[in-house]
Formats: C-alpha cells, structure tokens, sequence
C-alpha cells in the first residue's frame, strides 16, 4: 500500500505542470450530503431525467452508476470528480445511485457497479465511447479512466437531429464519390476536423448555420480526418481544421484553421457563390 501511495504521488508530480490531479493525492474531495448543486456533478433520478436529457444536449454526461457497499464507487468517484474539474466543465458527471434510481439501472441494463454511461443528445452513446465497467484505485486503472475521459470529452457524437442532406453530409469512404459528383452543380466545402480537435469544434457549428442559412445552395461535407486519414492525402490535408472549396471536383479555394472571427469565413464562403 505504501508503494502505491507513493507511486501515486510520483505520478501526480509529474502530471502537475498539466494542471492535472491524481485522486486519492492532494486535497481530497468533500463528502456529499444531499442533492449536489456542484454545476460540475448532479444526482440523476426518474425526477431529475428530463434535466440531464437537457445537460446532455450541451455537453457529455457521465452517468455514474453506483451504491452504498459497492467496491469501487468511492474511488472512481473521487477519480472523476478531479478530472471533472480539471476538465472545467467540458463534460459533467451524474451520479446514479441504484437505491434511489433502480428504474435506471434496469434501463440502461447495468448489472455491475460502478458503470460508467457517457449520456449525450439524450442518448446512451456506448457505439461511441464504450462503458466503463468496475474500477480499483492503483495507477494503472487511474490512467485507464483519464484515457476513457478524454474519449468522452472528444468523443464524436452523432446530432440530435440528422441534418437535411441536401444541406450537409458527413463524408466516408462509401459516399466520397457522390460528394465529389454533386460538385458538378454547386460548391461543394469539405470541413476537415477530428473530434479531439477544439478549433474544429468552435468552427463547425458557425459552417453549419452559415450552409442551413443558404438552404442548399452549396454542399457542407463532414469529414473526420482521423477516422479516414487516407482523405487527408487525397486532398493534402495537414492540419485541422481545413476547409477545402470544390468546383467539377476540383479545388478551388481552401482555408486553414479558424481565427475566432465568424465572419471571415461567412465571407469565404459568399466567394464561393458568386
């Protein structure tokens, strides 16, 4: 045990010029008593549901399935609640306790404590980032979870609602050829991004409200670099994001990164339709 402790504390000295907290090193996290008013972490219940629905529309949660006598669920708790933090809020956890919500466990079919459910857009998001089943407190499964947290944070999470697809597409290997052939009539913008990217996630929603607004006059076409890397040497792609403007399948413009300045890229894209 003693080596443990101390392996923790080595590790978290290393970690901290990342800003980043080991549970269990450092200052511990305050016991709970009643419902959490922490913006970072809430109880979800039947009577709290439609509230983490909501939360889940703007960010990730992690359903934190737990309970009294359950091995694991104090050291995981404490894990997250330093990430969390760390995180500033990017994702929010939601405890779930099976004796003031066995409706949910039955739901979400968890048989095992503690479970970790990444909730998003209302929607249980296993096909995108995995569940996370039981937990002990050594290093190696404290790394395990900050890995899986990062994957909850960037994980890639399909739209509440599917987008109108003469308006925008996601790109794969399947369809790249009928993206490439509607160019023939209008422009078609292939938004280069990867979901651990921030810059793609602050550009994307203003490319996706500029392409609704001009209701299909041009092509807004999705694509996750990382996942289909081979687009990136198609279309000599080097970093992210790169939005690249086609004309009769051929570039025609293209533009790097994102500056903060919506507007820049609205005038962009008018080029594109003159």
């Amino acid at each position: 045990m003693n080596r443990f402790r101390a392996g923790r504390r080595a590790f978290a000295a290393l970690l901290a010029a990342t800003g980043l907290m080991v549970a269990g090193v450092g200052t511990p996290a305050t016991g709970q008593t009643g419902p959490r008013a922490d913006p970072l972490e809430m109880d979800v219940t039947a009577a709290t549901w439609n509230q983490a629905v909501a939360v889940s529309r703007d960010k990730p949660v992690v359903l934190d399935f737990g309970g009294k006598m359950c091995q694991g669920c104090e050291e995981i708790n404490a894990a997250l609640r330093q990430m969390v933090t760390t995180d500033r809020g990017a994702w929010i956890i939601g405890h779930v306790d099976r004796e003031a919500a066995p409706e949910l466990l039955d739901q979400f079919g968890v048989f095992e404590l503690p479970t970790l459910v990444v909730l998003r857009n209302g929607i249980d998001q296993t096909q995108v980032v995995p569940r996370k089943v039981g937990y002990t407190a050594n290093n190696q499964e404290w790394l395990a979870l900050y890995r899986w947290v990062q994957s909850v944070r960037n994980g890639d999470y399909p739209p509440a609602v599917p987008p109108d697809p003469n308006v925008e597409v996601t790109v794969t290997t399947e369809n790249i050829d009928s993206v490439l052939a509607i160019s023939r009539d209008k422009p078609v913008v292939l938004e280069f991004g990867a979901p651990w990217c921030s810059a793609c996630k602050e550009l994307k929603p203003h490319m996706q409200k500029f392409a609704a607004a001009d209701g299909g006059r041009w092509l807004l076409g999705q694509v996750n670099g990382d996942k289909y890397p081979q687009f990136n040497t198609r279309f000599a792609v080097k970093g992210y994001p790169t939005l690249v403007a086609l004309r009769n399948g051929v570039e025609v413009s293209r533009k790097f990164a994102y500056n903060g300045d919506p507007a820049t890229y609205r005038k962009w894209v008018n080029t594109l339709l003159r």
